[in-house]
This record gives C-alpha cells, structure tokens and sequence, in this order.
C-alpha cells in the first residue's frame, strides 16, 4: 500500500486535504526471529513523540526498507537520524514505547483488524483498491 499510494497520501497531506494515521501492528512478529515489527512500530511511536514532523519521511523509509529484511534497532535510529529524528535514538534502543505497541497490537486484534493494510476512510473500513476513490470522495464531501 505504501508503495502504491505513498506519492498521492503526500500530496493530500501537502495540500492539507487529509489527516492521514498510522496504526502500527505486529503481526508479523510470530514469523521475526527478534520481533521486528514490534521494535519497526517502537521506532515510528518514538519518532513520533521526539520528532512528529519526521514521522511520514520515516515511514517512507521503513517500508521502502522492507525488502531488504529486518534491521537492528542502531539501524533504526539511523533511519530515524536520516528522516530528521535524531532525537529518538535513546528511545528507540531502549524500547521507550514497546508497551503502547503492544497494547495498540492488542487492541487492533479486538477490532478484527487482522492483517494489513487495513484501511479506514472516515471511520468507514474501506477495500485497500479503492483506496483513492474514497479518499478522493471524503475530500469532496467537505468542499
């Protein structure tokens, strides 16, 4: 998804015509030998606290990174560092959010959010392929 629609959700949120939210999950811990989608959401909840205006550029790297397989946490605060979060280094090697991504993981699983991307378009769940026509549609709406 991020790959698809990352070029457009930039342009939307350029254009100050969404509020886009990352709920990050961990469900592919159960196949991670060192739990990397849980230290992956640690390190986009701590560049969000230190750094919130690196929080997009961060994903973007995160997920385009996600073919070369996992990375140590040292190579996430790197990531954080070129994204212009420098200031959560400290928090991603300590695990400073592991408990909120846990619970934010537990909490997905209660509202059957069982795999990804799972994507809601005004609180409404929405097929990930019409994606932009509902985002498109929303925008609309409000004008």
């Amino acid at each position: 998804m991020e790959k698809a629609y990352n070029s457009q959700i930039a342009t939307w949120l350029d254009a100050g015509e969404v509020t886009f939210e990352y709920r990050t999950v961990a469900f592919l811990d159960r196949s991670s030998p060192s739990n990397y989608s849980s230290r992956g959401a640690n390190a986009a909840a701590c560049v969000a606290d230190t750094n919130p205006e690196s929080y997009w550029d961060f994903m973007t790297a995160i997920f385009g990174n996600y073919d070369n397989g996992e990375i140590k946490n040292a190579e996430l605060a790197d990531m954080a560092e070129s994204a212009g979060a420098a200031d959560a280094s400290d928090c991603i090697q300590n695990d400073g959010f592991r408990a909120f991504v846990n619970y934010a993981d537990r909490l997905a699983r209660v509202d059957n959010v069982n795999g990804t991307p799972t994507v809601y378009v005004n609180g409404a769940e929405t097929n990930a392929n019409d994606f932009t026509a509902a985002v498109e549609g929303a925008i609309e709406a409000t004008k």
